[in-house]
C-alpha cells in the first residue's frame, strides 16, 4: 500500500456514541485485530460510558478553512499542560463530556504549505502488529495502542528550481535565509517517545564534579594532596610568553 498517495488527516475528535460520528469522518470502533476499541471501558464496574476516536481527511474549504493538516499526536496526563503548538481534545464532540478517563489527546495542526509530511492514517491495536507496518506509537489508552502513519505529502508540480549558487553566495539585497520551524524542531510527541525509550540527548548523563583531590573529606585535611599551583602576575605572564619573531622575519627577508 502506498501511503504517500493518501490524503493527510485534517481533524480528529472523540465521541461517546457510535451514532454520533461526524459526516465524512472514519470511526475507529474496532482495533486492527477486530476487538472493540472503546477508550473508556471499565471492566471492573462495567461502565456504560463509551469513547471512540474519529478522524477525517476532508480538505474541503467549508471543513478546513485554514488548510491545516495533522503532523503529530501525543498523550499527556489529565493534570499536565498541553504543550505549545498543540491542541488538547478534552471534551467529546457530541456531548461535551470528558473525552478520556486518564489522558488528554493532543493534536498538532500545521498549515499544509508549511510542512512536507503529515499523518495519513491512524490505527488501533491491542498487540504490536503496528510495528511491522512501520506505524508510530502515540501511547496506550485502556489497553489499546494508538498509532499513526507519517508520510510525505504529494504536492502539485512546481516551477523549475533556480540555478545553483556557490556556497555562501546570496543575491544582492536579499534577506538572510530563514528556516521553517515546523520542519526543523522536533515535535513534543517525538521527544516524549524518545524519553520513554530512555534515549539520551546531547550530554545527558555525563556527571560534572570537582576532582576528588580538590574535595575536602570531612574530618580530614587534604591540603597536602592539592596540586602545587604557581601564581604569576600579568607582567610575569607577558614576559614568559613574549616572542618577537625576529628569526622568522630574517628568514623571510633573505628570500625577498
Amino acid at each position: 500500500m502506498s501511503y504517500n498517495n493518501l490524503s493527510p488527516v485534517t481533524n480528529v475528535c472523540i465521541v461517546s456514541d457510535r451514532r454520533n460520528c461526524p459526516p465524512s469522518y472514519t470511526m475507529l470502533d474496532r482495533t486492527a485485530d477486530g476487538e472493540e476499541a472503546d477508550f473508556w471501558k471499565d471492566s471492573l464496574f462495567k461502565s456504560k460510558v463509551k469513547r471512540y476516536l474519529c478522524f477525517t481527511r476532508d480538505n474541503r474549504p467549508a471543513q478546513n478553512q485554514l488548510n491545516q493538516v495533522i503532523t503529530d499526536l501525543a498523550l499527556i496526563g489529565l493534570k499536565d499542560s498541553v504543550p505549545p503548538g498543540y491542541t488538547g481534545i478534552k471534551e467529546t464532540a457530541d456531548t461535551h463530556e470528558q473525552a478520556l478517563r486518564k489522558h488528554i489527546l493532543c493534536v498538532r495542526y500545521i498549515v499544509k504549505t508549511s510542512t512536507n509530511s503529515a499523518i495519513v492514517d491512524i490505527t488501533l491495536a491491542r498487540d504490536n502488529s503496528y510495528k511491522a507496518a512501520m506505524y508510530t506509537l502515540v501511547g496506550e489508552v485502556n489497553g489499546i495502542n494508538l498509532t499513526f502513519k507519517l508520510a510525505q505529502l504529494v504536492t502539485a508540480s512546481r516551477p523549475a528550481p533556480p540555478p545553483p549558487r556557490l556556497v555562501n553566495e546570496a543575491p544582492v539585497g536579499s534577506p538572510p535565509p530563514q528556516t521553517n520551524q515546523h520542519l526543523q524542531q522536533p515535535s513534543y510527541g517525538s521527544l516524549q517517545r524518545m524519553k520513554s525509550q530512555h534515549t539520551q540527548i546531547g550530554i545527558e548523563g555525563v556527571p560534572f564534579k570537582l576532582n576528588d583531590r580538590l574535595v575536602k573529606t570531612p574530618g580530614t585535611s587534604n591540603m597536602n594532596d592539592l596540586p602545587n599551583i604557581t601564581y604569576r602576575s600579568l607582567a610575569e605572564l607577558t614576559e614568559s610568553t613574549s616572542y618577537d619573531f625576529s628569526r622568522e622575519k630574517s628568514i623571510v627577508n633573505n628570500f625577498m
